[in-house]
């Protein structure tokens, strides 16, 4: 509705060359994912892109988790 280009994937590797080949304005992540945890594809885009927001949408509630996801500099966390 909004010609919004949207790129989804569970594989975080897949992710990570996504991100070299495209120029995003946000990403979406989950703690869970099967090969990476989304906290470390946090660090991961802050090395590499500093500029790109992301936040975290996942089932993870923990308070310590909510924590950690705004520590490595999400902009929400939000809980399924």
């Amino acid at each position: 509705m909004k010609d919004f280009e949207i790129f989804w994937d569970k594989n975080g590797a897949y992710c990570l060359t996504l991100l070299h080949q495209n120029d995003f304005d946000l990403a979406i992540l989950d703690v869970m994912l099967p090969d990476i945890d989304g906290f470390e594809m946090a660090q991961k885009i802050n090395a590499m892109y500093p500029d790109l927001s992301f936040l975290f949408l996942t089932a993870r509630s923990l308070k310590i988790d909510v924590l950690k996801g705004f520590a490595l500099g999400a902009v929400d966390y939000l809980k399924k």
